[in-house]
């Protein structure tokens, strides 16, 4: 069925679907009665074997999914894809067209198979198919002709239902991830002109969840996993700022005042990690922008107003991210609203350099980031591009949120019709045409997001009521419908978390490829939750140390070095094992800790070995036989204390061969170090009355190396 036209392409949405057996034929049965077969097919269906009634649940699983709501495609467009990157594309004319964004293609995994066979002619082969939510209305403004169109479009990455994603995965994706686009389509000579404007929504990106029951309908928010270095959280702004470029801004509409902690918890642990990522971030780089808007609070002071805060929050954004239009007619300051009419010319270089002398003070930073971004194309004009994007998010990311998207949507229209030339001024009255239709269409999709992530429509809305200062008879954005309406939405809303989610996110696993019955020995209804088919770091398994994470200001040499140190306190530790194990064997006695037995019998032969070496010394240098007995003593102490720990130190201590072998033993850094392990077998040999060799501080013999360790 057909849904709307952008520029010429026709988007679709799923009017019905087939699904199509294919099995091998049996040649067991051709040659069967038709009594016999009749009498088999039956049996088998009255006694189906255990494969088969598995086969049937994950067939009823997947066809839960229904196609035929709030699934979309085109032929000839990229829904996948913004329009100012199909435009670009289509500038390009890069052949063969590049792939969708898979982020975005809900039939990703089932076309799978397919795309690896074709190569780099996917897009002749599959369609790319978005889910979310596709509304396009026309309207008359000034005498020309408008299709204003909202797209919504949902990621498959960490999808699900209300209570059972709420969050960040381990790979940086959050829950209910949507991108939304704002098109105007001005119908004039040709094609028309176009503009296009994006903002995000998603779950807070930290660890929290909460768990969902029949009996608490309200169930607390808890911070089920810590992450130190909030390394899921870098994640997930690294991916926004690859997708949308920078800025990266952030509206956080979660209260922030609460006499029993519930949103606080969630919402001082996302404002702790945007502070611990931007002090990561040297000081080129753009930092991530934080604001926080609290509804219940802005409601309570008298001066304060959450439609004027909203429309403040909405000049900062659009000023800092831009807007797409692909002709531009006039160039608008998205602050103060001034408009400076554009020639359709082609910019020379003395008129360029003398657009480049203006200076003036007073401008802000978006007319500059505006003419940053004017660049010519075909036939003269100057295309606006969009950079940066603003990411908001409440607590489900619904209610709120689409009221929040609303008011920017709003404040960008206005800027998108002026830059097109269609209107004077970007100041849009409340009782517009304009204005009340995009009402009705944010109200629209905003159900559509509330009835696929929560299971009922949207609370807050944008629709005609009372209780606050109206215009045109329409309330303005937080305002509520009555108060019957808001309990049944309440009601639906709760029996969906309670009854029906569970069946509805295993269904999710299935279509997107998260469960994959082959890789998998237990089925998808006997697992407790879905928590590792979702976070692969924690499935495959996380070193849990600090030993190997870099920080910020260190260098590859010092990740070098301390990787070095690393290994030789290895290497030590399995030096002192491998004695603790001869030292045991000679005990018998397997029960001690052979590590902490090795490191003290080596720092006995340590210290006999420093007496002996001292013993020697003194009868060369007869001046140093005060400091040498000062040093006897010392050791001696050491020595005493060690003595007890083995029979073996003890024949060591009373050996009377030097245990300090003068050569020095290279480690595994490098450098030279003396080695005071002596040769176990010829201190036994020594023990048993066998003569050791003289030769024993020569070590010529390359079979002993071994044995020296």
């Amino acid at each position: 069925k057909k849904v709307g036209v952008i520029s010429g392409n026709t988007i679709y949405g799923v009017k019905a679907t087939e699904m199509v057996s294919i099995r091998p034929i049996k040649d067991g049965g051709v040659n069967q009665s038709w009594g016999k077969q009749v009498m088999g097919a039956v049996n088998k269906r009255l006694n189906p074997t255990q494969h088969e009634i598995a086969e049937q649940r994950y067939l009823g699983l997947f066809q839960f999914i229904d196609l035929t709501k709030d699934f979309y495609f085109s032929y000839t467009y990229d829904l996948t894809h913004s329009l100012q990157r199909n435009i670009a594309t289509c500038s390009a004319r890069v052949f063969p067209p590049p792939p969708c964004k898979d982020m975005y293609a809900w039939n990703h995994y089932l076309t799978s198979e397919i795309e690896s066979c074709v190569g780099n002619n996917t897009c002749f082969w599959v369609l790319p198919m978005i889910h979310g939510s596709f509304i396009q209305r026309r309207c008359s403004l000034f005498g020309r002709i408008i299709d204003i169109t909202l797209i919504a479009r949902r990621s498959r990455h960490f999808a699900g239902t209300r209570y059972l994603k709420r969050g960040v995965s381990d790979c940086g994706m959050v829950a209910n991830d949507v991108e939304m686009e704002q098109t105007i389509h001005a119908h004039d000579v040709g094609e028309g002109l176009f503009s296009s404007f994006l903002q995000v929504r998603g779950s807070i990106p930290t660890f929290w969840t909460q768990e969902t029951s029949v009996t608490m309908p309200k169930p607390p928010i808890v911070l089920n996993r810590i992450d130190p270095t909030y390394a899921a959280t870098q994640l997930h702004f690294a991916d926004l700022m690859k997708r949308y470029a920078s800025p990266v801004l952030v509206l956080d509409l979660t209260k922030h005042k609460e006499k029993r902690e519930r949103e606080m918890i969630v919402s001082g642990e996302f404002r702790t990690a945007i502070e611990c990522l931007n002090s990561y971030m040297d000081e080129g780089q753009p930092k991530i922008q934080y604001c926080a808007l609290d509804f219940s609070e802005l409601s309570k002071q008298r001066n304060m107003n959450v439609l004027s805060s909203l429309k403040e929050v909405a000049s900062w954004a659009t000023a800092q991210t831009g807007f797409f239009c692909s002709s531009p007619v006039n160039s608008v300051d998205a602050v103060t609203g001034e408009v400076t009419p554009l020639v359709d010319e082609p910019i020379s270089p003395s008129s360029k350099d003398n657009e480049d002398q203006v200076d003036d003070k007073e401008k802000s930073r978006s007319s500059s980031h505006q003419k940053k971004n004017h660049r010519r194309i075909g036939g003269g004009f100057a295309a606006q591009h969009q950079q940066g994007v603003l990411r908001t998010n409440c607590i489900d990311c619904l209610d709120r949120t689409n009221v929040a998207q609303f008011c920017v949507g709003v404040h960008a229209l206005g800027l998108q019709l002026t830059t097109l030339g269609v209107v004077p001024s970007p100041v849009l009255e409340n009782d517009s045409a304009v204005v009340v239709l995009l009402m009705d269409i944010y109200s629209a999709v905003g159900d559509q997001i509330a009835l696929q992530y929560g299971g009922s429509e949207a609370h807050k809305k944008v629709r005609e009521g009372a209780g606050v200062a109206t215009t045109g008879g329409r309330a303005m954005p937080g305002t509520t419908s009555g108060g019957g309406k808001e309990f049944l939405t309440s009601i639906r809303r709760y029996y969906s978390n309670a009854f029906t989610d569970r069946l509805k996110q295993d269904a999710m696993n299935v279509f997107l490829g998260h469960y994959v019955v082959s890789e998998h020995e237990v089925a998808l209804w006997d697992l407790d939750n879905d928590y590792y088919l979702h976070n692969f770091k924690v499935q495959t398994g996380v070193e849990l140390t600090m030993t190997k994470y870099r920080q910020s200001w260190e260098t590859e040499a010092d990740e070098i070095e301390k990787k070095e140190e690393q290994a030789d306190e290895d290497y030590e530790e399995e030096e002192e094992e491998e004695l603790g194990k001869q030292a045991n064997l000679l005990d018998g006695d397997d029960d001690d800790d052979e590590v902490s037995k090795g490191r003290s019998m080596k720092k006995a032969m340590k210290h006999q070995g420093q007496l002996e070496a001292v013993k020697l010394r003194v009868t060369e240098v007869a001046n140093s036989e005060a400091e040498a007995q000062a040093v006897l003593e010392k050791s001696r102490s050491h020595v005493a204390a060690a003595a007890a720990q083995s029979p073996l130190v003890k024949q060591i201590l009373n050996s009377p061969v030097p245990v300090l072998k003068p050569e020095g033993t290279r480690s595994r850094r490098g450098d030279l170090r003396h080695s005071y392990i002596p040769n176990i077998n010829d201190i036994i040999k020594q023990g048993e009355g066998e003569s050791q060799d003289d030769d024993y501080f020569n070590n010529d013999d390359e079979d002993d190396d071994e044995d020296d360790h």
